[in-house]
């Protein structure tokens, strides 16, 4: 038996052929002789039909009693219809549960911190969905533009003994007897490779032991760090522009459905085009004081 996904009914051409499929009730609607539940993979959602008269009785019983996140297979048949999520539905004809979720505990509208607690499960959301899925694409696009300008991706240790950044506090951690730090940098891994590659970077986690005073002052962070040999300060600046710039039309490229569920304007990423605007640091301070930033 082969499963198809999500996608490959919404991208056409599948209209009334029968179809495998398996993933999770995204949500459900339950009327007096069919239920309605839309089907959720990693690839999207789709409307599904379960007809009492169709399948058969304990399916029927099974599709009454599931809760949404309940993880199912069924065969059926594609149908276009413009009232259904994406355009398509599938009319089912054989379905079967393969565990039954326990009550959803996420509604429409929580706070913050319970969403945090909960993440496991609110990851499962589209929205997140959506944001892991671009975020996946801009590390590649990252990966694929440096290794398109013959930079190597190399590795470096969590745990370092030294300080990498003057100023910046450190997570210290008991290893073995000894005393080491949870590293700020991979700078110091990277500069002594120059001297055999030239070109390197590295995608790791950073950490530093300060306060976050805003969303972007974090104390954990995906940190993308590079190191070029023979690369004055004009060099350096042309090169982040043409990353910046990559990984922005990349993702308008590859995760253009995403953003259009996000709510984003792709035309603001795509308009993000090496050269950029330079200033000095005086200048910038007085352009941000001119905007009212203090």
């Amino acid at each position: 038996m082969s499963y198809i996904h999500v996608k490959d009914i919404l991208d056409g051409g599948l209209d009334g052929k029968k179809v495998h499929l398996r993933g999770w009730v995204h949500r459900i609607r339950k009327q007096k002789k069919m239920v309605f539940a839309l089907l959720r993979d990693p690839s999207g959602v789709v409307q599904t039909i379960i007809k009492k008269d169709v399948v058969s009785e304990e399916s029927y019983a099974d599709a009454e009693k599931m809760l949404i996140e309940s993880l199912v297979t069924m065969v059926g048949t594609v149908k276009a219809d413009t009232r259904a999520e994406g355009g398509y539905e599938v009319q089912v004809e054989e379905f079967n549960v393969l565990h039954f979720a326990e009550e959803f505990p996420i509604t429409e509208h929580q706070s913050v911190e319970f969403l945090n607690d909960n993440r496991h499960l609110w990851m499962r959301s589209r929205k997140l969905t959506n944001i892991l899925k671009i975020r996946d694409e801009v590390f590649n696009a990252a990966r694929e533009y440096l290794r398109k300008e013959g930079f190597y991706e190399t590795t470096s240790p969590m745990f370092v003994s030294t300080m990498g950044e003057e100023g910046a506090d450190l997570f210290e951690v008991e290893y073995f007897g000894k005393k080491v730090y949870l590293t700020q940098t991979s700078q110091m891994h990277l500069e002594p490779q120059l001297f055999a590659m030239e070109k390197v970077f590295i995608l790791a986690p950073s950490f530093r032991a300060e306060k976050s005073r805003t969303r972007k002052h974090l104390t954990e962070f995906w940190h993308l760090e590079a190191e070029e040999a023979w690369c004055d300060h004009e060099c350096n600046l042309k090169r982040q522009e043409g990353l910046i710039s990559y990984m922005c039309h990349a993702v308008v490229k590859n995760r253009a459905a995403e953003l259009a569920e996000l709510g984003v304007d792709p035309e603001r990423l795509l308009a993000v085009k090496p050269p950029f605007d330079r200033m000095s640091y005086s200048e910038a301070i007085e352009t941000c004081q001119k905007g009212g930033i203090k």
